[in-house]
């Protein structure tokens, strides 16, 4: 899977999508330890990460992953 993400990461940095300086290898690591911690807080704490906040938070990640933050 991670070298799915670098590609597609790479692509849209290519497409001007993401900034130039970004590490493709650096952020799709990043976005798998993401990942992998909401789907440990959801299967231990259910209630309090519910799909909708799971989605909210992944969609700031990506956000400021665009904006260059």
């Amino acid at each position: 899977m991670h070298p799915l993400v670098v590609r597609v990461l790479s692509e849209a940095r290519r497409m001007g999508g993401l900034p130039a300086d970004l590490d493709a290898d650096l952020e799709a690591q990043r976005l798998a330890a993401l990942l992998d911690g909401l789907t440990l807080r959801a299967a231990l704490l259910p209630d309090g990460m519910p799909p909708a906040r799971q989605r909210q938070v992944f969609r700031r990640h990506l956000d400021a992953l665009a904006s260059g933050g």
